[in-house]
């Protein structure tokens, strides 16, 4: 197949493009720079410059002919959760940014002999902020978030085939600028590593290869569905604060004042309890990842403790 990818050359695309052109597929990702041409290309696939903010260049995009499939993953995360982040407006580029694909995808050549596929990116964490919050999110449930939604139901009425990715809010590995990474920046400048409440709050959790090797066996096997990217099901915020703490060598501790020692949205997110399942993806797909649980990880890494 011929692939074209947003997002390709960030941290989880470009560890994606490996195994699609393994695969025997040509990957063409959006790139928005000459850095990122190179990250792309290092990573076997086929640059082409272009914007997320351009929903007519995205549909021009997935409308070629030759375009069987589309990989949606572009997101705007620089400073994620930090102060000045709108996520707002980063979840309404990438929701205007699926819709253009779709119809780039409907328009091109569809028969009965040779179904377009486009993957959509959202998260777990999205079902505890509908209200699924303190039970086993499934690949089942059924939600819509107004700010970021998957567009399942537009995609397919469309006549594409949809598949949607729903990645732990823990994506953890070497090169993360995520959760974890700012969770150690939180806990080595506060000189503490803390949690809230008994840090019983379940996030589940996926290591960024295993995560990448689900989208490839999502795109082959071309089955419309919900996917979750949850290796570890449910990991406690305050075992996290635990190996935290242990690595930095800093007390571990309840953290009354949420909002003034993590921030707003990071103390937003950290309240929740979001475990979510993966059976069904493991039974859909024959997912099996492979990498080293979350906790093992951070108290392994050297990478998460370089200096800074």
């Amino acid at each position: 197949m011929k692939v074209f990818i947003t997002g390709g050359s960030g941290w989880i695309g470009s560890r994606v493009i490996p195994h699609l052109v393994e695969g025997g597929h040509t990957v063409v990702a959006l790139s928005r720079s000459e850095g990122s041409d190179k990250i792309i290309s290092d990573a076997g696939g086929i640059p082409i410059r272009g914007s997320i903010e351009d929903p007519a260049f995205l549909k021009d995009q997935a409308s070629k002919e030759d375009i069987d499939a589309v990989i949606h993953l572009a997101m705007n995360h620089d400073n994620f959760g930090g102060e000045g982040y709108d996520f707002v407006k980063q979840a309404t580029i990438s929701s205007d940014a699926v819709l253009a694909l779709a119809d780039g995808l409907s328009s091109n050549g569809q028969d009965q002999d040779r179904h377009k596929v486009l993957i959509n990116t959202s998260g777990t964490l999205s079902g505890a902020m509908a209200g699924f919050g303190g039970k086993e999110l499934s690949e089942t449930d059924s939600f819509v978030i107004p700010i970021r939604p998957d567009h399942y139901d537009a995609i397919k009425a469309k006549g594409v085939t949809p598949i949607v990715i729903r990645l732990s809010p823990v994506i953890y590995g070497e090169g993360d600028k995520g959760f974890i990474s700012q969770l150690i920046n939180i806990a080595r400048t506060k000189k503490v590593a803390g949690y809230l409440g008994e840090g019983e709050n379940r996030w589940s959790a996926c290591h960024v290869n295993d995560a990448a090797k689900l989208y490839a066996l999502a795109l082959e096997g071309g089955k419309e569905g919900i996917l979750h990217g949850a290796s570890q099901m449910g990991v406690k915020g305050r075992e996290i604060a635990e190996v935290i703490g242990e690595r930095l060598g800093v007390e571990v501790k309840s953290i009354e004042k949420g909002e003034e020692h993590f921030g707003g949205f990071m103390n937003m997110v950290l309240g929740l309890d979001a475990p979510a399942a993966n059976s069904i993806t493991k039974q859909r797909t024959g997912w099996t990842p492979k990498e080293k649980g979350l906790i093992q990880t951070i108290r392994e890494s050297q990478a998460y403790f370089a200096s800074k």
